[in-house]
């Protein structure tokens, strides 16, 4: 199913695009595992997105006189410099144009990966516009062996049956490491990614997902996403907030390319989109000042803004220009979200807020800012945390929050409604098991989408 793609040097099966800011050294372990465990030959294309920092090849020579020994399996190394920080999207977009492999696979600088299941797929005759291959992470939470027990096994499928999929787990195609995709398909699609630092990885999948007739599902190891703490200030502000309206327009615009949806893309697509008002209206939340004075919040949004908002959504005005309506869409947001959480608190003077995010830090601020309670954060990494806290907040662990025999009040915050799920489960379990009275529990991506979706109303934007 790999074709022998020609290149001046040889034959390249497979294009891995990797983007990074990091010094070379970092990236050498990521690639010796595509060194030692491909079974096919392979680029492997550097987009340096560190305008301070200029590498080249001659960085990686002592790794590539190794790569070469193999008589049947051949690396190449490729490297772009950007000449700015432009971010994951522009820099996988680069990728994606030098790129001469029949498929393109797109992974971090820091993960673990292990290609030898792709022998399965030398002798497949038939070709597909996707290959879904097995994903996990250290944290536990986005592994997704359990959507691909849901699909065929290595046998060509129609692409719907990945959208469904999808919808049946509740759990969306946010991570961009566990697929191939078939560089023709991107190229007569004219799928991009947003340039965009956060989010860009759903609406590429999205976009490719809606367009996709075929897809071919490879069961086993394949990605291990390593999940670090100390990513998640690096993703927060105002700029990042207008990341995720970026890949909003962007994925809305795609869609409009459709003369007509089936079901299935209709409900997926409006799945991903209700996802990113959600993510938008958090890292908003995030982004602006300290609730002050609930009662100092105005009450609506001046028709400029409405407008303003509006014509971004209708691509006549740039996204960046509501960096200046910021302040007011995060009032008008808190405002919305205060006026759900408050009647299911009255009855509680403790909160905890179950998983450190960018959900859980919004609906912490919302909670202790806002309704004048006592937070404290629940999570399984609590210990990496400096001092036990986060924002000021104490965290303590999942076992902690057990110990707490009074009926307390849990506010679930994951932006997957199928994992705070799992969690809430895991809860009530352990509550009937022991006897305990049931908690309150409250799903933090509910109270946002509904916010977000009350929000998006009031600005007339309609999708």
């Amino acid at each position: 199913m790999l074709k022998n793609t020609a290149t001046d040097k040889y034959v390249v099966f497979l294009s891995i695009v990797v983007a990074t800011n990091r010094p070379v050294k970092f990236l050498k372990n990521i690639f010796k595992s595509i060194h030692l465990t491909s079974p096919v030959s392979a680029e492997i294309i550097v987009v340096n997105d560190d305008p301070k920092r200029k590498i080249n090849e001659i960085d990686f020579e002592s790794f590539l006189s190794k790569s070469v020994s193999n008589d049947q399996v051949y690396f190449d190394f490729n490297v772009i410099n950007n000449d700015d920080n432009r971010g994951p999207g522009y820099s996988r977009n680069r990728g994606i144009d030098l790129a001469r492999g029949s498929y393109i696979l797109f992974i971090d600088d820091d993960d673990e990966i292990d290609l030898s299941v792709l022998q399965l797929l030398l002798d497949f005759q038939k070709e597909s516009d996707i290959v879904c291959l097995g994903f996990e992470d250290t944290a536990g939470v986005f592994t997704n062996y359990d959507l691909q027990n849901k699909l065929p096994q290595l046998q060509v499928f129609k692409g719907n049956r990945l959208q469904a999929a999808f919808i049946d787990n509740i759990f969306l195609p946010a991570q961009i490491q566990p697929y191939l995709f078939k560089k023709d398909f991107l190229k007569t699609n004219d799928i991009k990614f947003p340039n965009a630092y956060v989010g860009e990885d759903l609406a590429f999948n999205a976009m490719a997902m809606l367009s996709a007739k075929s897809v071919i599902n490879v069961p086993g190891f394949f990605y291990k996403y390593i999940s670090r703490p100390g990513t998640l200030k690096s993703s927060q502000g105002v700029d990042r907030a207008i990341d995720l309206l970026c890949c909003l327009i962007d994925l809305n615009n795609y869609k409009n390319r459709f003369d007509n949806l089936d079901e299935t893309q209709k409900k997926l697509c409006y799945e991903i989109i209700d996802f990113y008002k959600s993510l938008f209206c958090m890292r908003v939340l995030l982004a602006t000042q300290k609730i002050v004075n609930t009662k100092l919040l105005p009450n609506k949004l001046a028709d400029t803004e409405i407008s303003l908002f509006k014509n971004v959504f209708e691509n006549k005005v740039p996204v960046e220009e509501l960096k200046i309506l910021v302040n007011g869409i995060a009032d008008e947001i808190k405002k919305i979200c205060i006026e759900k959480l408050l009647p299911d608190l009255k009855n509680f003077k403790k909160i905890f807020i179950f998983c450190v995010g960018s959900l859980g830090r919004a609906v912490a601020r919302l909670v202790s800012e806002g309704c004048n309670k006592e937070v404290v954060f629940v999570d399984a990494m609590f210990d990496k945390f400096p001092n036990n806290e986060v924002d000021g907040l104490k965290i303590v662990s999942p076992d902690d929050l057990k110990g707490f025999d009074k009926k307390k009040c849990v506010i679930i915050c994951n932006p997957q409604p199928a994992i705070e799920k799992k969690i809430a489960d895991s809860i009530s379990t352990h509550e009937t098991s022991i006897g305990l009275k049931k908690s309150e529990l409250i799903y933090g991506s509910k109270l946002i989408k509904e916010s977000a979706s009350a929000f998006f109303r009031k600005c007339e934007v309609v999708f």
